[in-house]
């Protein structure tokens, strides 16, 4: 989408991520200059795009993080009981 700015390319690309695709065309159609015809040409071009990209694995990032810290605390209660007995 080389007539779109950064800010409303990730905007379209969140509107045709959440299916949105008829508000991404009418978005396209306000920041530029297109007809509809040519928003929709572009709007179908970008979601080709997308659909190649790997999806974003931000919460298994955490998740991991997640299961670092329940391991830890696990550790320290074992060993805390561990010095108890």
């Amino acid at each position: 989408m080389p007539a779109l700015s950064p800010q409303d390319r990730s905007e379209v690309d969140a509107l045709i991520a959440t299916g949105y695709k008829s508000d991404a065309i009418k978005r396209v159609c306000e920041v530029t200059d297109l007809d509809p015809r040519g928003a929709k040409a572009l709007v179908d071009a970008r979601e080709r795009e997308l659909r190649h990209l790997p999806p974003r694995r931000v919460a298994a990032k955490s998740k991991r993080a997640g299961c670092l810290g329940v391991v830890l605390v696990m550790l320290s209660v074992v060993a805390a009981l561990w010095r108890w007995w």
